[in-house]
């Protein structure tokens, strides 16, 4: 089974070319928009590394075979939410910069199952073009809660999965 480990400077080089794959993975399946003009950067994923927020699925090896970030709330692009609203606001962990560097082999899912390990109410986002991702999103339970905007003034789909729902809200239909 693929452990799950904080990611460590020493990682940092192996975690970009990770985000390298996954980027050239996203242009081929159709989603050419949502990482551009390098992001995420170097320094970002250092940061996180450094916040404690980035972690890695290693092999048997201890070598990272995918990467992710989770976390804790508020994250400030999901203040304001449009067509949509957010299941509650109770305190939250975010999901981001999700990628593998093996597809079809559950790393992702495993991933995934991790972070509702770490916390049962998760928020997530990811451009309409990232198929994949979306998909992953709904197997695990997360429903589209409404529209962001990142950094970049780009529109995200916002997901969100909670555990104890304070109220129940219909899906919002997938743009």
């Amino acid at each position: 089974m693929t452990a799950i480990r904080p990611a460590r400077p020493e990682d940092l080089d192996r975690i970009m070319e990770l985000l390298s794959d996954a980027v050239a993975f996203m242009h081929a399946s159709g989603n050419p928009l949502q990482w551009g003009e390098g992001y995420p950067g170097r320094e970002r994923i250092a940061a996180d590394i450094a916040g404690g927020y980035s972690y890695a699925a290693v092999d048997a090896d201890d070598v990272p075979l995918a990467t992710f970030c989770l976390m804790p709330s508020p994250e400030p692009n999901y203040a304001v939410i449009r067509d949509g609203a957010w299941i509650n606001e109770r305190p939250y962990h975010v999901i981001h910069r999700m990628a593998c560097g093996t597809r079809g082999c559950g790393i992702a899912s495993r991933c995934m199952a991790w972070c509702l390990e770490q916390d049962g109410h998760l928020r997530a986002d990811t451009h309409c073009d990232n198929i994949p991702m979306q998909r992953l999103l709904l197997r695990f339970g997360f429903r589209p809660v409404g529209i962001i905007r990142v950094e970049d003034s780009t529109e995200r789909i916002a997901f969100e999965r909670s555990d104890t729902a304070v109220r129940d809200s219909a899906a919002v239909p997938i743009p």
